[in-house]
């Protein structure tokens, strides 16, 4: 309960100085559809161009997060052939950029930028084309404006159902992907990222305990079959990947210290750098808590180390999700 009060405490601080720069909260990853008939090097620079374009407007793609997709699709308006030494192609390109919910195909803004490219063959003419897009031009600054409206729009409109899809999760013992859920939210949705706060708090919370009983289950039996070195050594392994945070530490320390009692003189040495190893990160944790109420310095640092856990365990779920997104999902767009 100590743990849940300090780190509530620190998420709200999270929460109030994010306020400050929602932009950066929503991410959008670029996309190019397989179905652009462009020569490869050009489809290369368009995706470049998208690059340009999120990262100049501080909404570089979220790996962890695919559900918004920032597209573009070209249409050639005029192709002509100049004559000379060498022979030109120009062409005019109207390309229209689409910002949407690559998983649901729902479309949420787009803008068209009309360019000339002019090049010695069709892929240079495209090339030269795409480098004419201004990332600075008022339309893409309004297109980019309004897709990121609408996307803190959708996460007000269906903050309760990734609430009740989280907590489904959780009551499954799917921690990590509860967790994935409510941590893709971006504070730019002030409301609903509130609200998912406690939650986030509770099933982190959740899951390392829950992963510390089976762990100390699973390193008190190989110590119970065996309860020679080898044995310690196994059961130590298991023990220090116990996260330091987690309610069942005491009994981890116990055990450590049970099996420490057991080890020959000659292999103590050994063996207590690896207690020590634990000891010291619970040691660091517990001072970090203690710290936290009395110094601002050390609470920011406390609240750092909590948000990258909760980040971490959203990217590794990320990891292992199917490599098959863009073909189940972003390859059915159709918003041209």
């Amino acid at each position: 309960m100590k743990n849940l009060i300090i780190v509530s405490f620190l998420l709200l601080v999270q929460f109030v100085s994010a306020q400050t720069n929602d932009s950066e909260s929503i991410k959008l990853n670029t996309y190019i559809s397989p179905t652009i008939n462009l020569p490869n090097e050009a489809k290369g620079q368009l995706e470049n161009k998208l690059n340009q374009i999120t990262s100049s407007f501080g909404l570089g793609g979220n790996e962890y997060n695919p559900r918004f997709v920032i597209t573009v699709v070209p249409n050639v308006l005029n192709k002509e052939v100049i004559s000379g030494a060498p022979t030109l192609i120009s062409q005019n390109i109207d390309f229209t950029f689409y910002i949407g919910d690559g998983i649901d195909n729902t479309l949420f803004s787009s803008a068209n930028i009309s360019t000339t490219g002019v090049g010695e063959n069709l892929n240079k003419s495209y090339i030269d084309a795409i480098k004419g897009i201004n990332v600075n031009d008022l339309k893409l600054k309004n297109f980019i404006s309004d897709g990121k409206n609408k996307i803190i729009d959708y996460y007000s409109s269906n903050c309760e159902i990734f609430l009740t899809k989280a907590e489904t999760l959780a009551k499954q013992g799917k921690y990590d992907e509860a967790i994935y859920e409510l941590n893709s939210i971006p504070p730019a949705s002030k409301n609903c990222y509130s609200k998912c706060q406690d939650r986030l708090i509770l099933y982190f919370q959740q899951k390392i305990d829950s992963e510390c009983i089976e762990k100390l289950n699973q390193a008190k039996s190989i110590w119970a079959s065996s309860q020679n070195s080898l044995a310690a050594q196994k059961a130590s392994q298991i023990l220090v990947s116990i996260h330091p945070m987690s309610n069942c530490k005491l009994e981890v320390t116990n055990l450590l210290n049970t099996m420490r009692t057991k080890i020959e003189a000659d292999e103590k040495a050994a063996w207590e750098f690896k207690v020590k190893q634990y000891e010291d990160e619970v040691r660091r944790n517990e001072e970090l808590i203690r710290y936290s109420r009395e110094d601002a310095a050390r609470e920011f640092e406390l609240k750092k180390a909590r948000t990258e856990a909760f980040k971490q365990v959203a990217i590794e779920f990320a990891k292992n999700l199917p490599k098959t997104i863009t073909n189940t999902h972003y390859n059915k767009i159709n918003w041209w």
